[in-house]
């Protein structure tokens, strides 16, 4: 994820509000709407035109190029003319290290592999069938399996010579349902909830307050221990807010996340000299105050790699009948 303070300076810098045609100092708002390994994306209005667009900024480069965004707009501009991908505004490779891209918001919803199989080859047909224009900025090796293949081969050398793979296959394992005994259930987020409530990013805490109700209705079969693989740092809404803390401590069985971050680096001792400790804690996150005092805290997340390890630990050590919502 793009540092907090990264993404404010550029989406109030003049660069990016002129390309926008809107003066200096306008506000916008941004809503998370996804990311991947190399990119953060996000969806706002154009608060004149009405516009829904995104925001894609780069992180880096699977293909390894030194202009990675300047190549997917090219990439956007070579396939709009095939009416199944957005339409690109503009592309900004100077302010950011990996650079800016503003599309148009296309509607639709997530592919489902069950039902949309069809729909999908039918837009890959539609996309493969473009003609390539001879100025096309598109990469064209001489031997496209062997380029592929190559590309396969330093992608794969990243994580075999990562020195935390195992910590990464276990956060993975984790996460799994099949992980879990017969006495812990995984809730998760599906596609249902997601079309029904809307984007996991707009969810207010009332939500997960709601399902910790729910959960806990019963004597009979309430669990003995509500695991909360989220993060809720920062107050929100404040009667969502303490609904949710009300929820959570309301029989004393839900162990909710915090989140420490680690880093290589000297760390001085109390006779002023340094040591060097390969897990010094840069930054510690906790629940907002509320939940904080209402909940059981368990490590939700080291350095991103190892988000379910302690509260699964926390859960074992509670006793049977569990729930782990993640």
């Amino acid at each position: 994820m793009m540092d907090e303070s990264v993404f404010q300076a550029y989406v109030h810098s003049g660069d990016f509000l002129s390309a926008l045609r809107l003066p200096a100092g306008t506000e916008l708002d941004f809503s998370l709407l996804g990311q991947g390994e190399y990119n953060v994306n996000y969806s706002f209005r154009h608060p004149e035109t009405g516009q829904r667009l995104v925001l894609r900024l780069n992180t880096g480069s699977q293909m390894h190029l030194e202009h990675q965004i300047e190549y997917e707009f090219s990439a956007l501009q070579a396939l709009y003319p095939s009416g199944r991908t957005p339409r690109p505004l503009f592309c900004d490779g100077s302010s950011l290290p990996w650079g800016a891209l503003v599309m148009e918001w296309l509607p639709g919803r997530s592919l489902r592999y069950e039902t949309d199989l069809e729909a999908a080859a039918e837009i890959l047909s539609d996309i493969h069938a473009l003609p390539v224009p001879p100025d096309c900025a598109l990469l064209s090796p001489g031997s496209p399996a062997r380029s592929i293949y190559g590309e396969c081969l330093a992608m794969a050398e990243r994580y075999l010579t990562w020195d935390r793979a195992d910590l990464a296959a276990s956060d993975a394992w984790y996460q799994a349902r099949e992980s879990a005994d017969g006495d812990i259930v995984l809730v998760g987020i599906d596609q249902r909830a997601l079309e029904e409530i809307g984007p996991y990013e707009q969810w207010g805490r009332d939500i997960p307050a709601m399902a910790l109700e729910a959960l806990c209705q019963s004597p009979d079969c309430r669990p003995a221990v509500i695991g909360l693989d989220v993060l809720y740092v920062n107050e929100t809404q404040p009667e969502a807010d303490q609904w949710l803390a009300e929820a959570a401590g309301a029989y004393g069985n839900v162990v909710t996340g915090c989140a420490a971050y680690f880093q290589d680096g000297f760390v001085e001792q109390a006779d002023g000299s340094f040591i060097r400790d390969r897990f010094a804690v840069t930054a510690f996150e906790a629940p907002y105050p509320a939940l904080a005092e209402a909940a059981e805290l368990g490590l939700d997340d080291m350095h991103a790699f190892t988000p379910q390890i302690d509260i699964l630990a926390a859960l074992h050590e509670k006793g049977t009948q569990r729930m782990f919502m993640n």
